[in-house]
């Protein structure tokens, strides 16, 4: 008898939405619009990911077929690394428009992704709805309020509440009903995102770490994570207009509540985090790196050092009293101990940048607790794989790719292999 009555709440209030003309107009276009951005970037996910497979296979066209007299030549001329997109980039893109997603790598320094402008982190928290992460978690609580604000003070002004009651119905019996009125009408509106999320686990390529399963995973949780927000703000806006003396004051109070947990708490979150731990420059960053690019020459007094114990090394294993005596290039040894040397110092910038960062999340992090909006963003872009952390992680990737890749040049170069030569064919 109770679960028919709670039905029948929730039927009356779904009868009374769909009699206001105003509001259903504003959900059915809300459904259009959440369908139009889900299709734009999904297929601009793909898109995206034909052209950077097109780059990808003119790069290594272009590498294979350079004119060059030995390979460590080759790592001067360098080619570009691509990260490939999330398969839920499509929902959420992240931090990866602002942050980019080409790395160009070559020797004696690292690629150029370094700190964002000012310009790019403030776009992270920008009030557009131009995703369907941000739609969804920064508009559609709107219309949860508008659904959900008047549930109880409707009910009040129109004194059917105290019939109700009269006739035996309680408190737990009426709210649960109307939740599940807000529970259907938000799982109604979440179908476009959660279609475009499985969709682009399935048409996008897979990388390996992220497996079919991988993905559907982390597509389940924010699917979840962004249904329990949303139904959290119809509880708060039902609790709120038990409250309330009029429908009117509990929607002004619950905008004032979506203003600032949504519009000011991430603005002020980021204005303290830039302020209390600023980054360097773009331009900072380029000059620091251009110095210890600059000691490649020897003249620094500890890489004189370590090129003074390499050349004694090489004589003595080598059996030999003179350079020109050794059976191997000196000059790529040197070369490839001027490259070790400058990625550690390479290597210490990046790590201070990168706590600054760290600090920085960690303060935004701090205001999650008062804001839901920076909680439930924080923990898609997570699931998503379009934080900051997994941008760090491709970085850390791409740094670990190109050194390696200048170190198997210069010691091509060392055994002076020819260009089209290799070791098998030796």
């Amino acid at each position: 008898m109770q679960l028919r009555t709670i039905r029948l709440i929730a039927a009356k209030d779904v009868r009374q939405w769909r009699r206001q003309h105003w509001l259903s107009i504003g959900f059915v276009l809300f459904l259009l619009f959440e369908f139009a951005v889900c299709w734009q970037t999904f297929h601009g996910l793909r898109e995206d990911r034909v052209s950077q497979i097109h780059q990808q296979h003119l790069g290594r066209e272009s590498w294979l077929a350079q004119e060059t007299s030995n390979a460590h030549l080759a790592t001067h001329r360098g080619t570009t690394l691509f990260k490939v997109p999330s398969p839920l980039a499509g929902f959420d893109p992240g931090v990866d428009p602002a942050l980019g997603a080409s790395l160009p790598i070559q020797a004696h320094r690292p690629g150029e992704m370094g700190a964002p402008s000012s310009d790019a982190q403030n776009s992270l928290l920008k009030l557009e709805a131009s995703t369907p992460a941000v739609l969804m978690q920064m508009v559609f609580p709107l219309l949860v309020i508008l659904l959900s604000h008047a549930g109880v003070t409707r009910e009040r002004e129109q004194g059917t509440l105290l019939l109700s009651q009269s006739m035996g119905l309680r408190w737990p019996t009426l709210i649960a009903g109307k939740l599940l009125a807000i529970g259907g009408i938000i799982t109604l509106a979440m179908l476009p995102s959660g279609g475009i999320l499985f969709l682009s686990g399935f048409e996008t390529n897979v990388v390996e770490q992220m497996s079919l399963w991988n993905v559907s995973l982390r597509a389940t949780a924010i699917i979840v994570t962004l249904w329990l927000y949303l139904f959290g703000w119809g509880a708060l806006s039902l609790a709120i207009s038990a409250r309330s003396s009029s429908s009117r004051a509990a929607l002004i109070l619950l905008v004032l509540l979506w203003s600032g947990w949504t519009v000011v708490v991430p603005r002020v979150a980021l204005d303290t985090a830039q302020a209390r731990v600023p980054l360097p420059t773009a331009e900072e960053v380029r000059d620091r790196r251009s110095k210890v690019a600059s000691q490649s020459d020897g003249e620094s007094s500890g890489l004189g050092q370590r090129l003074e114990t390499l050349q004694r090394r090489l004589l003595e294993t080598h059996g030999v009293d003179r350079v020109r005596d050794l059976p191997v290039s000196f000059a790529s040894a040197k070369m490839m101990e001027i490259e070790k040397y400058t990625d550690e110092q390479f290597e210490r910038i990046q790590t201070e940048l990168d706590n600054r960062f760290r600090q920085q999340d960690r303060m935004v992090e701090r205001f999650a607790a008062i804001s839901p909006y920076l909680a439930v963003r924080a923990i898609s872009m997570a699931f998503a794989g379009t934080d900051r952390r997994h941008h760090e992680d491709f970085l850390d990737a791409a740094e670990e790719y190109r050194r390696a890749l200048v170190r198997t040049m210069n010691l091509a170069d060392m055994q002076k292999l020819q260009p089209g030569e290799s070791r098998q064919e030796k």
